[in-house]
């Protein structure tokens, strides 16, 4: 999670990271809402949305649940207070093309405006995604760009500062 373009927040999501037989459904679900409360606590955030950055590119069919996702889909569009100004999906695997027909079948009209797909290669997708204000410098090193993500490093400073 970092603030990114016009002080939205930025949520990083690699699904291909996700095993199922290391965490329950509703753990992650959790895990997603803390993640999404973390995101509003500046004003900034409030005002302007969260960006949400997923990036399935080495994800498996057998990590799709189409449950979480459901639950996951229906936190964004309304049960939790949030404004998602976009959600780029970048280098899905092939298989996403199924994936996308069902979350289509779950999102709303708005919902499904703000989510963008980006194929090709690193290059053509960071180029992609700088046209919508996230340059490298608010891009994982996963996608090619400058953020070392440390999960480990941002609870524990969370941690410290009580939240």
């Amino acid at each position: 999670n970092s603030t990114g373009a016009m002080g939205r927040s930025i949520i990083y999501v690699d699904s291909s990271k996700q095993d199922k037989t290391k965490y329950e459904k509703y753990s992650m679900v959790r895990t997603f809402w803390y993640m999404l409360h973390a995101a509003v606590e500046s004003e900034e955030a409030q005002q302007h949305g969260v960006v949400v950055m997923l990036f399935p590119h080495n994800a498996k069919i057998s990590q799709f649940d189409r449950e979480l996702l459901k639950i996951n889909i229906v936190s964004l569009q309304g049960v939790i207070p949030i404004r998602a100004s976009a959600i780029h999906l970048c280098r899905p695997p092939s298989f996403f093309k199924l994936v996308l027909v069902f979350v289509r079948l779950m999102t709303s009209k708005r919902t499904q405006k703000r989510m963008l797909v980006h194929f090709g290669d690193e290059k053509t997708v960071l180029e992609k995604i700088a046209n919508y204000g996230l340059d490298k410098d608010m891009v994982p090193t996963d996608l090619g760009g400058n953020v070392k993500l440390d999960v480990v490093s941002w609870l524990e400073q969370r941690k410290s500062e009580g939240k």
